[in-house]
């Protein structure tokens, strides 16, 4: 559950920097 807690994160976190 972890892996995709930090995928959604690292998802919104480039969704942010675009």
């Amino acid at each position: 559950m972890q892996d995709l807690k930090s995928f959604d994160s690292s998802r919104t976190r480039k969704k942010f920097a675009m």
